[in-house]
């Protein structure tokens, strides 16, 4: 038997690329899902970012949320969006929030649909991160700063630590 090695490694790469990506890095493969008005703003002129898209985009959104591990948005989409974050199949939804100032009654943290984790900094209030913890399904990992903003490379460590092989990030601006 002819055994040839190689023919297809690009095509096989490419099909287990996250689990290639995390296998080598340690870190969580990284995605950002994005929609934007067709003057490129994120947002229509009075304020609404709900219905930027169409049925479509929605419909694939989701098809995106049940591939990825976990998905990710910042303390602003859960103030003004007030998300659930939910898809059958996804294992958990991340919010950053460095100072924990989000009200702890949103959806994305009550809905009980999936694990949530709230990363914060280490410098947040530590009686309001408590609180937090105490809630169901809720995790908090408090994360350094770097340069005034939670330190992405320690999450993504963090993230490949915990198995969490993908990542799709979702949110404004």
């Amino acid at each position: 038997v002819e055994v040839v090695r190689g023919g297809l490694a690009d095509k096989a790469y490419r099909q287990n690329e996250v689990f290639m990506h995390w296998m080598t890095t340690g870190r969580p493969f990284v995605a950002l899902k994005y929609a934007m008005t067709l003057d490129g703003k994120i947002a229509t002129a009075s304020g609404d970012s709900k219905w930027i898209t169409n049925e479509q985009s929605r419909t694939y959104a989701h098809k995106l949320r049940s591939i990825y591990d976990c998905i990710l948005v910042g303390k602003n989409t859960v103030l003004n969006d007030d998300p659930s974050l939910t898809c059958r199949l996804v294992e958990g939804k991340i919010v950053l929030d460095s100072h924990c100032q989000l009200p702890m009654d949103r959806k994305v943290f009550t809905d009980g649909a999936a694990e949530t984790l709230l990363v914060t900094s280490c410098r947040a209030d530590a009686e309001k991160v408590a609180a937090f913890q105490k809630l169901d399904q809720v995790t908090v990992w408090q994360i350094p700063e770097k340069q005034g903003a939670l330190d992405l490379g320690i999450l993504l460590d963090k993230l490949g630590k915990a198995e969490k092989t993908s990542v799709l990030v979702e949110g404004g601006s």
